[in-house]
């Protein structure tokens, strides 16, 4: 299960693809939907959703407490994860999803980032504690630049915009929380227009009409209402 990107790229598996039993290298995957496999590689994802969960608990403290030592962590969170030329995550998403055997990424792993729109405000809230300079600020709003052009633009990112459940909504969320912290105003107007016709109550009914309740975990993705 190795990714065909550099060290620099985030890499994920699809959670419900398994080794197909009836090869003997186990590939092409099959799947095996609402059924999570213990063996796909899920480090980057857990990477990411430490580094979230931390910078906006630290980017908390400090706006509640004004304590320097809560931004001076959360500066240097960001600058591992964004910035350092060693260290960084480029910003995009080629790689996230693969089934081993089917496909090196796939759309559906824009999902993967949705953890992200918390960093946006992380940011924002030690923008004045002097923790990140100008020159830090700008770099990071680049970076988030960069994939919502991505996720505008690549097919990855269309096909996940235009599908008819939760990822849509996943899609739609990172956008505009994205957009407004890149000053991004056409695409933040363009978020506003597609709310309705992406969240609507109607567009799920018609989705799981016509895909006939499939879903094992049929319920997970409710809470995206």
């Amino acid at each position: 299960m190795r990714s065909e990107g550099g060290k620099h790229d985030y890499y994920s598996n699809g959670d419900y693809w398994w080794p197909n039993p009836d090869t003997p290298d186990g590939l092409p995957y099959i799947r095996r939907d609402g059924e999570s496999n213990p063996g796909a590689f899920t480090a980057h994802r857990e990477a990411m959703r430490a580094m979230r969960t931390h910078t906006a608990n630290l980017a908390a403290g400090y706006a509640v407490t004004g304590r320097r030592v809560y931004a001076d962590k959360t500066a240097a969170l960001l600058r591992a994860f964004f910035l350092n030329e060693s260290t960084r995550m480029n910003p995009h998403l080629r790689y996230a999803q693969a089934i081993p055997g089917i496909c090196s990424g796939r759309g559906v792993g824009i999902i993967d980032t949705l953890h992200l729109i918390d960093i946006p405000a992380a940011v924002e809230a030690i923008e004045t504690s002097g923790a990140l300079s100008a020159g830090d600020c700008g770099q990071l709003r680049s970076w988030f630049a960069d994939y919502l052009e991505r996720m505008l633009t690549h097919p990855y990112g269309k096909k996940e915009r235009d599908e008819n459940n939760n990822h849509a909504v996943c899609w739609l969320v990172q956008a505009a929380a994205f957009a407004s912290f890149t000053g991004n105003a056409s695409v933040t107007a363009l978020c506003r227009e597609w709310y309705n016709p992406c969240c609507s109550l109607r567009r799920w009914r018609r989705t799981a009409a016509s895909r006939g309740n499939w879903r094992i975990q049929s319920l997970t993705g409710t809470p995206f209402l």
